[in-house]
């Protein structure tokens, strides 16, 4: 079974994972767990899933707000057709 989860949601997600990853790390590294070079990388990798999600975001919104442009535009045009006809 497929899951749609909009951008929206995926960036809360990232936002919740990258905030508690920072709690977590320090604590790991002082565990000897995970060196700091790796707390590192992870962390920058999260934030970059971020950054790639929040950028697609951004384009769709704009593909949606020219299209809506784009459609009020025909509609403008079809008004003043028919107002002319």
């Amino acid at each position: 079974m497929s899951n749609h989860y909009t951008l929206s949601d995926q960036i809360k997600c990232i936002e919740r994972e990258i905030n508690y990853r920072k709690f977590v790390y320090p604590r790991l590294v002082i565990a000897g767990k995970m060196t700091q070079g790796q707390a590192d990388q992870q962390l920058n990798l999260m934030k970059a899933v971020y950054q790639t999600l929040h950028t697609v975001n951004q384009k769709h919104l704009l593909k949606q707000f020219n299209q809506g442009e784009n459609e009020n535009a025909d509609i403008r045009s079809e008004r003043t057709d028919t107002t002319i006809s």
